[in-house]
């Protein structure tokens, strides 16, 4: 029975500027996992008592039984229960059911699916299809002394397309990157599975205030190619239209979609960016175009 398990501890994970916030309950073997040092560390959180009393409108149960890692998802209008015998499946779908599109959904925010750094004070941003390299060069970028500010949930205050921090922790494909990450990032070494793609899990040790808010320098969409070159191309308001519009996190809210990706290219530089290699090639070249940007 549900009511039988016992939790040894319970966090409340909040966004200040977003009024975003999920309870986690979790059992001792869960909790000897670090699941949530890893996961979700940079976050606004609380513990114990404190986190007990806070709002529980979505709530995770983590717990271990039957030699199997289970969820029970406590949401508005949803009760689901998932089971995993691996960890990293394990790890990987709670993950995912943290960044649940209706605990995102608030009034005047929206959502792009992309990476964003911080530098000078302005915002970086990032989208792309999968496989394109959002979350490596992210995480390239920091180790050259950027800021974090998010990898694959990017929000955009509606009123001003001001962009604030959304930390979650970065998943890289390739363990390449992994071993190149300096001192800024705090390596994990359990590995996670999302939809069966295997990740390696690396937390930047900081990140930007998530209270402050931060005007957009400008965006890129990411596209790779096998030529070892790049080619950096400003795009007029009509071909970005379209990619900022493909860009949200929510598909279906097309008025909302359509509102914003016309305000943001008529507002801010797009730019299409072909590259091969993030370490040799991006990295570099983003450097010298962010300066020409803060000039």
């Amino acid at each position: 029975m549900i009511m039988s398990i016992k939790f040894s501890n319970c966090f409340y994970f909040s966004h200040p500027q977003i009024g975003y916030g999920w309870k986690l309950r979790l059992d001792q073997v869960v909790v000897e996992k670090n699941i949530v040092e890893a996961l979700f560390s940079l976050f606004d959180f609380c513990s114990g008592n404190e986190a007990n009393t806070a709002p529980d409108e979505y709530c995770l149960d983590l717990y271990y039984n039957q030699k199997t890692y289970n969820a029970i998802l406590h949401a508005p209008t949803q009760y689901s229960t998932f089971s995993c015998d691996d960890f990293s499946h394990f790890a990987g779908l709670v993950s995912e059911l943290f960044y649940l599109p209706k605990a995102l959904e608030k009034d005047k925010w929206y959502y792009m699916h992309g990476g964003a750094v911080e530098r000078y004070g302005k915002a970086f941003l990032f989208l792309g299809s999968t496989k394109t390299g959002k979350s490596t060069l992210i995480t390239r970028l920091v180790t050259k002394g950027y800021s974090y500010l998010t990898d694959d949930v990017i929000p955009i205050y509606q009123e001003n397309l001001n962009v604030v921090a959304f930390p979650k922790a970065i998943y890289l494909r390739d363990k390449r990157w992994v071993s190149d990450c300096n001192n800024m990032f705090s390596i994990k070494s359990e590995t996670i599975y999302l939809h069966n793609d295997e990740r390696y899990v690396v937390c930047p040790k900081t990140c930007v205030l998530l209270n402050k808010q931060l005007p957009i320098a400008a965006i890129f969409d990411l596209r790779r190619n096998n030529q070892n070159r790049y080619n950096n191309t400003l795009l007029n308001k009509s071909l970005a239209f379209p990619i900022l519009y493909m860009g949200s996190r929510s598909p279906y809210e097309m008025a909302k979609n359509r509102l914003m990706a016309s305000a943001l290219a008529q507002n801010i530089p797009v730019f299409s960016l072909e590259y091969d290699d993030p370490d040799v090639c991006i990295a570099q070249i983003i450097d010298n175009f962010a300066d020409s940007f803060l000039e």
